[in-house]
């Protein structure tokens, strides 16, 4: 259960954490302005979270105006039962490199998953970052970047030279402007799950992305792009709503050369809520089958893929994904399928689901690329239960992820 408590309504801590209610398990102390309190003031309050709180959420509490060492103080503060901390929305840029990696370092060893998104990480230089990372513990193994634009660093998309009376680019060698430090190479070899949802990705070209990613610890097997206006990916040339004309052509295939260059030691790609539907489907075809085959999950829920589209077009679409073996790592559902196939998807569940339990292939009445293409058009309980038996390691995450996505869709 979910719970903000705000510190400023009740007239002691006591009172105030009195209030939560037992069955709380997210608490919220976001928007306090913890950042007025003493280190060992902050140090206090964290320390009364309650035995039954595991995930802790500090967001929004100018926490940039504490030095990294009362930071970090502060953070040694927060019980053992914390698993989960958020420190996203704190302006963490306005410290240094060397006040990031302190503050980090004060983080108990309990913490497993650390959010630290939109908290203008671009304004650091590779070397402060690869400084600040180094102080995450070791026992975080999520980490939550999103909304820093990390992968442009040291890349400003608007420092780019460009004319614009010509409406065209000035040609830059990438060699010219590559950092030398990659900005994640200082992330700990623990994390295992690295989340980039940020929409300005698409501004940035094919061998920046394929750069930036490079650096990724080869432990990460899990990558979040999803929410990263994916459609909108113009590649070698930026695309200026406000100078360029709407005609202009948008070049899609760089998508696929950011795509084939996911770093090996990634298994789960998720890519949803993208509006990937807007991309022509040659092209996005092109860019799906170029992901390289290490990554045996790619999830593209919510890009509407299927939208007023016809059972021949998504017949067609699924069978340029590949054999049955290859499509089985993509996870459509969620793609606005027709009604009709949704209906009769949901009306053959049994008799699938008897399919794919211990059937040998030559024993089955339903082809297995039948019984894919019906589990695309499904969502719910029951194509996660078949989804389990055909293709176990597309679930945990996406799970997860549909949980968040729902969470943080609501009106």
């Amino acid at each position: 259960m979910y719970y903000h408590l705000s510190l400023e309504t009740y007239a002691s801590a006591d009172e105030a954490f009195a209030s939560i209610p037992e069955n709380t398990t997210t608490l919220s102390l976001s928007g306090n302005n913890l950042h007025e309190k003493t280190s060992a003031e902050l140090y206090a309050v964290l320390a009364r979270t309650p035995a039954h709180v595991t995930q802790l959420r500090l967001g929004d509490n100018s926490l940039w105006r504490k030095t990294g060492a009362n930071l970090a103080q502060a953070f040694s503060g927060i019980p053992a039962n914390v698993t989960s901390l958020d420190l996203s929305e704190n302006t963490l840029s306005k410290l240094t490199g060397e006040g990031l990696r302190q503050a980090f370092s004060g983080i108990p060893t309990n913490v497993t998953s650390l959010d630290l998104s939109d908290n203008q990480l671009r304004f650091k230089t590779n070397e402060q970052l690869v400084d600040a990372f180094s102080g995450i513990p070791l026992s975080v193994q999520v980490l939550d970047l999103s909304g820093n634009r990390l992968c442009e660093q040291e890349f400003p998309i608007f420092a780019i030279p460009f004319d614009i009376e010509g409406d065209a680019f000035v040609n830059v060698d990438f060699e010219d402007v590559i950092p030398e430090v990659p900005v994640f190479s200082g992330i700990p070899g623990s994390v295992t799950t690295l989340i980039l949802r940020d929409k300005g990705l698409y501004e940035i070209t094919a061998e920046q992305i394929a750069w930036a990613l490079s650096s990724i610890p080869l432990t990460i097997n899990v990558l979040d792009l999803s929410s990263c206006g994916l459609w909108q990916y113009s590649g070698s040339q930026f695309m200026h709503p406000l100078v360029l004309p709407e005609t202009e052509e948008r070049y899609f295939h760089e998508l696929a050369q950011a795509f084939a260059d996911i770093p090996a030691g990634v298994t789960s790609l998720l890519l949803q809520d993208n509006e990937l539907c807007r991309i022509p489907a040659d092209d996005l075809i092109a860019a799906f089958v170029g992901i390289p085959e290490t990554v045996t999950s790619i999830d593209l829920k919510y890009n509407r893929l299927f939208y007023n589209k016809s059972p021949d077009y998504i017949d067609n679409f699924l069978v340029e994904l590949g054999d049955v073996d290859a499509r089985l790592r993509y996870d459509l559902r969620n793609n606005h399928a027709p009604a009709c196939a949704r209906t009769f998807a949901q009306a053959v569940v049994p008799l699938i689901q008897m399919e794919t339990s211990g059937v040998n292939e030559g024993q089955r009445s339903i082809p297995l690329d039948v019984i894919t293409n019906i589990a695309s058009c499904i969502s719910g309980l029951s194509a996660l239960n078949m989804f389990q038996k055909m293709a176990p390691h597309t679930v945990a995450v996406s799970a997860r992820k549909d949980r968040e996505w729902h969470d943080n869709n609501q009106p």
